[in-house]
């Protein structure tokens, strides 16, 4: 399921870390429905690993690119 510009809104972005992992989970809604985005790490590893419920493939992170872009205008720069 591909949408060129869905439109959707980032509702929370929740960091979290544990034993395992590190990330942020973003929990957006919009035209196509609502879900989870998380991006994750494993302890001790530098490589960064995304669950994009289907959204997005490794050719295609348009998705994220959204929900990226919605982050960034939140942050209050000091």
């Amino acid at each position: 399921m591909k949408h060129l510009h869905p439109n959707v809104t980032v509702d929370e972005v929740i960091p979290f870390k544990n034993e395992e992992y590190e990330g942020l989970c973003f929990k957006w809604y919009g035209d196509i429905g609502f879900g989870e985005y998380t991006l994750y790490r494993k302890a001790n590893d530098n490589q960064w690993y995304g669950d994009s419920e289907c959204m997005d493939t490794n050719d295609d992170k348009s998705f994220l690119k959204i929900l990226m872009e919605q982050f960034i205008e939140r942050i209050e720069i000091e």
